[in-house]
């Protein structure tokens, strides 16, 4: 299989995006077209999906990208799209009155959250169970966006609960 590629960094590069390409996680543009009260908890199941699939290998292409510059410039377009794609999301929210922050804090917000790192963190940590992350993760960014309605002292369950 390396033969098919250039050099290891392109080979990464193809297998995190197999990763998340096969991962069956609704895609953006279906989120955004979902009424925006929808749209945390589309995302968040969506988070999950992908994650469940490709953290592992999304966090050795970080990692490998401190020490590689040909992986520095895939993960540099990777966190440009994913910037964009959570303005969308914040421009959306933003639009229909459900965020209690700044539209571009909300991006940052999301871009901060909605990651491998967070649900490796949470997952493998031992913190939450892989069926509870998306609810997890959708209430985190109800409270941190200050969404209308949002309760974030409400319990996710943990392991073992």
């Amino acid at each position: 299989m390396y033969l098919s590629y250039p050099t290891k960094a392109a080979l990464l590069d193809a297998v995190v995006l197999r990763a998340i390409r096969s991962s069956g996680a609704e895609e953006l543009g279906t989120i955004l077209a979902a009424p925006a009260a929808e749209l945390l908890s589309r995302l968040a199941k969506a988070n999950a999906a992908l994650m469940a699939r490709a953290a592992r290998l999304i966090a050795l292409g970080e990692a490998a990208s401190l020490m590689d510059a040909e992986l520095r410039d895939f993960r540099e377009r990777a966190h440009e799209g994913l910037r964009a794609a959570f303005e969308q999301i914040a421009q959306r929210l933003g639009r229909a009155g459900l965020l209690g922050v700044e539209e571009g804090e909300a991006a940052a917000t999301l871009y901060a959250i909605v990651n491998e790192s967070t649900y490796l963190r949470m997952t493998e940590g031992g913190q939450l169970t892989l069926d509870r992350y998306p609810d997890w993760l959708e209430g985190a960014l109800r409270a941190l966006l200050r969404v209308e309605g949002s309760n974030p002292f409400a319990r996710v369950p943990h392991r073992g609960a």
